[in-house]
């Protein structure tokens, strides 16, 4: 980077929040066991029994891998050991641990130097903990001191700047060369104190399904939260699995409740996206995955390079999922996961069904699996390090050929060299499903199967389900006829429903379908399924517009690049939001935060205050006014600081902004107010 100033390179701390055309990664990898010995015996003061007693107490944790590979890591388990002779379980509990004994050390270090302790070590650790959340729920990974100071002000007060400048000198928050911004030092210390203040205000929504964040950032705090509740509250479990289900079926540490979770349905857009991750959560459930394992290979839409993009890729929330630490540690971190992890490690190398598909995903974030893999599968992964590659792949499933002739692993020659004879080797149950992966792959005809398998293909053929680019390739090989499934006016309304251009052009060229079959609302149903050039001649040549311009403007212009479809429906994004169980709602984090420690007469004065300074109450005509008197005449139970303050801004909005008509009403109003706080006892203000 040194060498090429100019050239455009993402660094990212996680390979799950690469972007997706990101196409060539250097991964730093884990640090080796060398290292990770040499790192123990510095720090142990080369100290052999010492050593030796480190290591076979962390070896039996489920978290050692994860540990051992990680600096940070493990240096945190040092330190807990050194100081307790105990290390924890879980990675949220070695935060824990580390977390209090820092601000215990920090807090002594301060009161040895002879200065005051002026913050608790109860609120060192929630002050932390939300200017992790409130950086998080806003997208910042950095933010200047003042801001720091601004979002910690409704927890620690006028103290706040000053604990800013105390903890940023510290470990777990770094202070950048321009001496202005602040950030944590280890992005998983601030997920953990998001996780921390999830935790400590179980009451509250503060964990809410909406489109404002990528639900990849929380990944780590929920896990954490999960390992951290003793019993999650519902509310909790219910919008967690809202926002990533493949991360609950993780983390969630009982059965019987992950049962009742109820499958995500509508979640994506591709119905095959929704099928792929149902799949998934059947299987860590325990659940048979027969049902969606056939429902994905009659639907064909598995994923394949194009020249310009993936077709039918995978959910990127699968993905993300099956490559990241988050997913696999929530998975490692307790029994039941591990029972999980089983069963998807049965699953996903499976020689000989499409879960497979998965694999290469799932080595990213588990390459502990490699060592289980066939060579055809290490060469499927891109793992295989030496071996006869012809062998090898003689050696390969009928669903593993296919997967790799379709992302280039091998050649089309060698793939036509092999596939009979894998399909023979595997003549027997689930043949069905081998055949319909290789009818998916465009890469062998009807004509080329055997008896018994063109009896199989046969059957294929009447099930409501199967691929309309599948149908289109039996209706040409003669192995159904159309005329056959015509008959069937249902089957035509389902193929009507959801056929794109091209295979509406190839079923209506195939005589499967007719232009009458459509209706005006299907036509335009499949004209909004238009997303290049191409597909608007596969439009036209079907004959289903007379010409071009009866295709709207709008999806022409989208096809063009001149701007999105104004028809078109947005994605769902997923992610969460503030909300608060005590308000209902929370437009900010800033709010939702101050409902937390403010009592609701401060949180009233907060929104009166952020309206008088808005331009738009500024006018007569706004209604604000009358808003602010109604405020000042109901404050007669306000505590005395809140209600002076509360006067205070009514009397000078009121002298700059009020009407002639209205000064004098006003100032009897704020005449009246200051007497009546006259006549008041005394009382004490209210702490923060």
């Amino acid at each position: 980077m040194k060498e090429h100033p100019k050239s455009q390179v993402i660094v990212s701390t996680r390979s799950s929040h690469l972007p997706v055309f990101a196409q060539k990664v250097i991964e730093l990898r884990p640090m080796g066991t060398s290292r990770q010995q040499q790192l123990v015996r510095n720090y142990l003061a080369d100290t052999p029994e010492s050593v030796e007693t480190f290591w076979a107490n962390l070896i039996q944790k489920p978290t050692a891998n994860m540990i051992a590979r990680s600096p940070i890591l493990l240096r945190m388990a040092l330190w807990v050991w050194q100081e307790t002779g105990e290390l924890p379980g879980g990675l949220a509990e070695l935060y824990s641990e580390f977390f209090d004994g820092w601000i215990h050390r920090e807090i002594s270090k301060d009161l040895s130097a002879g200065a005051t302790a002026i913050w608790r070590e109860d609120e060192t650790r929630e002050a932390l903990a939300v200017l992790a959340y409130s950086m998080r729920c806003d997208g910042v990974v950095a933010c200047s001191k003042a801001e720091a100071t601004e979002r910690l002000d409704v927890v620690v007060g006028e103290k706040s700047k000053a604990f800013i400048d105390r903890v940023a000198q510290g470990l777990l928050l770094e202070t950048a060369r321009d001496g202005m911004t602040i950030r944590f030092r280890h992005e998983t210390i601030q997920e953990f104190l998001v996780a921390v203040f999830l935790t400590s205000h179980a009451e509250h929504e503060l964990l809410q399904a909406g489109h404002q964040l990528d639900d990849r950032r929380w990944s780590m705090p929920i896990v954490f939260a999960f390992e951290l509740f003793e019993q999650p509250p519902e509310h909790f479990v219910q919008t967690a699995w809202q926002i990533a289900p493949l991360l609950v079926c993780a983390a969630i540490r009982d059965d019987e409740r992950l049962s009742l979770l109820p499958e995500p349905k509508g979640r994506h857009f591709a119905p095959q996206n929704d099928l792929w991750v149902r799949g998934l959560i059947r299987c860590m459930r325990g659940e048979s995955v027969t049902d969606t394992t056939r429902s994905l290979a009659y639907l064909g839409r598995t994923p394949s390079p194009d020249r310009y993009f993936q077709k039918h890729p995978l959910p990127e929330e699968l993905t993300s999922a099956l490559e990241g630490t988050a997913f696999w540690y929530a998975l490692s971190s307790h029994d039941s996961g591990r029972v999980r992890v089983e069963r998807l490690q049965h699953l996903l190398i499976d020689r000989r069904n499409l879960w497979l598909e998965l694999l290469p995903h799932a080595v990213v974030g588990q390459s502990d699996w490699l060592v289980h893999l066939t060579d055809a599968q290490k060469l499927l992964v891109g793992e295989l390090k030496d071996g006869n590659r012809a062998k090898v792949i003689t050696s390969a499933s009928v669903v593993e050929l296919c997967y790799m002739a379709r992302n280039g692993i091998i050649t089309d020659e060698e793939f036509r060299e092999n596939w009979k004879r894998a399909l023979n080797v595997e003549n027997t149950e689930p043949l069905e499903l081998e055949i319909l992966a290789l009818l998916a792959s465009k890469k062998v005809s009807a004509s080329q199967f055997n008896g018994l398998q063109r009896s199989k293909i046969k059957d294929i053929s009447y099930n409501k389900d199967l691929s309309p680019r599948i149908i289109h390739v039996l209706v040409k090989d003669n192995i159904i006829k159309a005329a056959k499934i015509r008959e069937d006016r249902q089957r035509i309304r389902d193929l009507v429903a959801r056929v794109s251009p091209i295979n509406a052009k190839r079923l209506i060229k195939g005589k499967v379908l007719r232009r009458e079959d459509f209706s005006e609302q299907q036509i335009r149903a499949l004209l909004d399924r238009i997303e290049t050039e191409k597909d608007i001649g596969f439009i036209l040549d079907a004959g289903l517009v007379k010409s071009r311009q009866d295709i709207p403007k709008s999806i022409r212009d989208h096809v063009h690049g001149h701007g999105n479809s104004p028809d078109e429906k947005p994605r769902r994004a997923i992610g969460p939001v503030a909300r608060s169980e005590k308000s209902g709602s929370a437009s900010n984090t800033e709010e939702l935060i101050s409902e937390l420690y403010l009592s609701d007469e401060q949180s009233q004065l907060k929104r009166l205050q952020r309206a008088a300074h808005d331009p738009k109450n500024f006018e007569p005509g706004s209604g604000f006014q009358r808003v602010l008197a109604d405020n000042v005449a109901a404050s007669v139970d306000w505590p005395k600081p809140e209600r002076e303050t509360l006067i205070d801004l009514a009397e000078a909005f009121f002298q700059k902004h009020a009407s002639k008509k209205r000064q004098k009403e006003y100032r009897d109003l704020i005449r009246s107010a200051r007497q009546d706080l006259e006549n008041e006892c005394p009382q004490q203000p209210t702490e923060v």
